[in-house]
């Protein structure tokens, strides 16, 4: 049986390889990709030779779509070296996205991404380069009873059938709404 110490060391090795593999996925795919290498592996549903997509499922089913956003972030990190984005982990991607080439070229901000957590990240980005608009994702979670939950839902479908791109942007819109009636109510009131 395996010690306390054995495992908490194993857990640590496996937390940093999880940590810093993200670059790594999306090079490998890319790599593929410039190359056509996956070409020459047949796939074996179609017994043709795999196109990128099948070539991924193959190799990577449990992370297919981490691997195809990997190699966007990389298309999209194109002016950071590949060595300066294999040590920065997956959760500060997003981040580096929104600021300027100049900003990341920074190199306070590459030792940032490398070694901090997103949210201290974007506190130093706040504090550093105030010019930068960068916003964080917030994770908002409520308890809703069955019939809240429902009609919850049934709005958030709404919003999605009438353009919302997704459900952040159907609640978003939806709060809107919402405060554009409470300040039409409002006016109405002073009116009378």
């Amino acid at each position: 049986m395996a010690t306390e110490e054995e495992l908490f060391n194993e857990l640590r090795k496996i937390d940093t390889h999880i940590k810093y593999s993200y670059a790594r996925i999306g090079q490998i795919c890319l790599e593929v990709k410039r190359t056509l290498s996956h070409h020459s592996r047949i796939d074996p549903f179609t017994g043709e030779p795999c196109s990128l997509s099948s070539w991924i499922r193959l190799a990577a089913p449990w992370s297919y779509s981490t691997c195809f956003q990997a190699m966007r972030d990389l298309e999209t990190l194109s002016d950071m070296s590949p060595e300066e984005l294999s040590r920065i982990p997956e959760s500060n991607f997003p981040i580096l996205k929104q600021l300027s080439t100049k900003v990341r070229s920074d190199p306070a901000v590459i030792q940032a991404a490398q070694t901090q957590r997103a949210d201290q990240l974007i506190e130093q980005i706040k504090r550093d380069h105030p010019d930068q608009h960068i916003e964080s994702r917030k994770v908002l979670r409520f308890p809703a009873s069955e019939s809240q939950a429902a009609e919850i839902e049934e709005a958030i479908t709404l919003a999605i059938e009438n353009g919302a791109m997704n459900r952040t942007e159907a609640l978003w819109a939806i709060c809107l709404d919402y405060r554009a009636t409470c300040a039409l109510e409002e006016m109405s009131k002073e009116l009378k």
